[in-house]
């Protein structure tokens, strides 16, 4: 498994010599980084067990730990290297792989003059950005501790009940079996102590504190609600993940002035807020010495609560009982389900016809038109000149056949002049029929009446 350690330094003790490390060498520039591996350094040794930088104080892994040399996306890692910090204290960076985590193999040993006079763990992450614990012993050893555990998360919601199913009868009750033996207790949770550096700044009592700054919302500090704390500590490293994520309702947050141990407030976290850039704090006083921090001094922040142990193995189960008798039948399941519906049944009869309806009313008859009157037929006179012959007109309708005359042969004279018309003669008697006369070049009366009352 590959481990990528972050750089981070903790402060682990906030009173004593501790305190006396910061008062000495804040003005001091941090030191030389140290590296890793085997010296001297070549450039055919095993692949990441070495680096350029190595110098004849640079320590050699132990084990099969050796530097991990890229990511999974082809990005060079920072070997593992260390130093001393102006603060006083060991700073450790690097991603290393090969070897196993636990107390029976460490990485590489701590030169002499790199060493703590007492235990100290650093915050880092495994590839899996899992919290972890990087754990420097006194005599130099440094150890990948162990995964840190993190919050319970919230309660899954409860899936919908089942169908319940038939009652089956009560079985027989046996007597209780033997009492196992109370499981082993779980050891002792790890007592987690994070923490880094900030800034007092009592300029204002509510927003954004500001980069590296904390902040309370009452100008008595003792009797403040809430405390804003930045993401960035002092140092400027982004303390998000290493630190604050790690004060949650139940824990004790404690906030010491780095120049004097004697001025300091410890607090009873109630409640977390993310505000992006830097979080609030819900808070109660839990021990103070009751003294302002001033503007621009120097806190060392730490969480002063662990987190429980895991609960013990469950003790063996007791034997079986014998068989009791038989207990009184159980209360009668729920109704099952409704069945499917049945088919469709049969279409019926054709229903019968009705009967017909009554005729409707004859529409009235439209009015015939009036008949012309019949002109008077006038004395045929004499024969006038024959006049230019017209055009032919469109052929009319048979006329009624007329009454045949009796006419006497006159003798043939001479064409006269057209006379004037002479006056009109008694009407003669009835001839023969004469032939059919000549068609016109309209529809008598007649015909016309004819075809309305056939049309």
């Amino acid at each position: 498994m590959s481990q990528n350690i972050t750089r981070e330094s903790i402060e682990k003790r906030v009173y004593g010599e501790h305190a006396f490390r910061h008062n000495t060498q804040e003005k001091m520039e941090d030191g030389p980084w140290i590296y890793v591996g085997t010296y001297p350094y070549s450039a055919a040794a095993t692949a990441g067990t070495t680096h350029p930088l190595v110098t004849p104080d640079s320590p050699a892994f132990l084990g099969s730990w050796k530097n991990t040399q890229t990511d999974a996306d082809g990005n060079d890692l920072t070997p593992m290297r260390f130093r001393w910090t102006h603060t006083g204290d060991i700073d450790i960076e690097g991603a290393v792989e090969g070897g196993t985590m636990g107390l029976s193999d460490p990485i590489f040993q701590l030169p002499t003059a790199y060493r703590h006079d007492y235990d100290i763990k650093l915050s880092a992450s495994d590839e899996f950005d899992n919290h972890v614990t990087l754990l420097v012993k006194s005599t130099g050893y440094v150890y990948w501790w162990g995964v840190s555990e993190g919050a319970t998360g919230p309660t899954g919601a409860t899936g919908t009940a089942g169908a319940s199913g038939p009652t089956g009868p009560t079985g027989a009750t046996g007597p209780a079996g033997v009492t196992g033996p109370t499981g082993a207790t779980g050891p002792t949770g790890v007592s987690s102590s994070f923490g880094g550096m900030w800034t007092a700044d009592t300029t204002l009592t509510a927003g954004d504190p500001g980069s590296g700054n904390v902040r309370w919302d009452n100008a008595t500090q003792d009797s403040s609600a809430t405390l804003r704390v930045s993401y960035t500590s002092k140092d400027g490293i982004d303390m998000k993940h290493l630190f604050l994520e790690w004060i949650v309702s139940g824990t004790k947050l404690l906030i010491q002035d780095a120049d004097d141990s004697t001025r300091f407030e410890e607090w009873s976290v109630t409640g977390a807020t993310d505000n992006t850039t830097y979080y609030t704090f819900d808070v109660t006083l839990f021990e103070s010495s009751a003294t302002n921090f001033p503007n621009g001094h120097r806190l060392i922040l730490a969480v002063t609560a662990g987190t429980a142990g895991p609960t013990g193995p469950t003790g063996a189960t007791g034997a079986t009982g014998p068989t009791g008798a038989t207990g009184p039948t159980g209360a009668t399941g729920p109704s099952g389900a409704t069945g499917p519906s049945g088919p469709p049944g049969l279409d019926g009869l054709p229903g019968i016809d009705g009967t017909l309806g009554p005729t409707g009313v004859t529409g009235a008859t439209g009015a015939t038109g009036a008949t012309g009157p019949t002109g008077v037929t006038g004395a045929t006179g004499p024969t006038g000149v024959t006049g230019a012959t017209g055009p032919t007109g469109a052929t009319g309708p048979t006329g009624i056949p007329g009454i045949d005359g009796i006419g006497l042969d006159g003798a043939t004279g001479p064409t006269g002049a057209t006379g004037p018309t002479g006056a009109t003669g008694a009407t003669g008697v009835t001839g023969a029929t004469g032939p059919s006369g000549t068609p016109g070049g309209g529809t008598s009366d007649y015909a016309r009446t004819f075809a309305m009352m056939g049309g």
